[in-house]
């Protein structure tokens, strides 16, 4: 008996093999006994499912997934799959939902996608200290987000501004801004 399990991709026993998520409609109605679980999915080496290929790539990274792939299916719809697979396979973010809002993690930044009643996306980036990251060391992180405001207003746009985002280069902006900006003790 085949236990399949919706912690896990699955795949066709015969033909292709092709990969999916337990929530794919294309193989809803397929017997069980036709298709396995897989313990490791090789991008490069595994066809996908051109009909739920977004999923399979949120599904490495959403912590929640089980509860809410049909909120990831319908915002991540438009979405190029090559920017899903940068960011939740190469860059190994984590992504989260919570009250219209996508909260997304990478080794270095927090990210926050803000929906509107309309769909509109606003991108935040996670308070840091520029000073303490720049030095390589820990806990440089701040509680609260500030907006990040040419990252365009579609869930796609604010993908793309994360995966182009370069943390040293914004080190570098910050400590020239902070060295051109007078001090209240410059000004006393």
């Amino acid at each position: 008996m085949n236990n399949l399990t919706k912690e896990k991709l699955i795949r066709t026993t015969g033909g292709d093999r092709t990969v999916h998520v337990f929530c794919c409609d294309y193989i809803k109605d397929w017997r069980i006994s036709g298709l396995e679980n897989i313990d490791k999915f090789k991008p490069n080496k595994m066809k996908t499912c051109p009909d739920c290929r977004n999923l399979i790539y949120i599904f490495h990274g959403a912590k929640d997934f089980d509860k809410h792939w049909k909120i990831y299916k319908d915002m991540f719809k438009n979405t190029h799959y090559s920017r899903l697979s940068k960011l939740f396979i190469n860059k190994k973010a984590k992504i989260e939902y919570s009250n219209n809002n996508f909260y997304i993690t990478t080794k270095t930044d927090n990210w926050k996608i803000q929906l509107d009643i309309l769909g509109n996306a606003t991108l935040y980036h996670g308070n840091y200290n520029s000073v303490t990251r720049s030095e390589n060391k820990d806990n440089y992180q701040k509680e609260g987000y500030h907006e990040h405001k040419n990252a365009g207003n579609t869930i796609n746009a604010c993908i793309g501004h994360i995966l182009r985002y370069n943390p040293k280069k914004a080190d570098k902006i910050h400590k020239k801004r902070r060295n051109k900006e007078p001090t209240m003790a410059d000004i006393l």
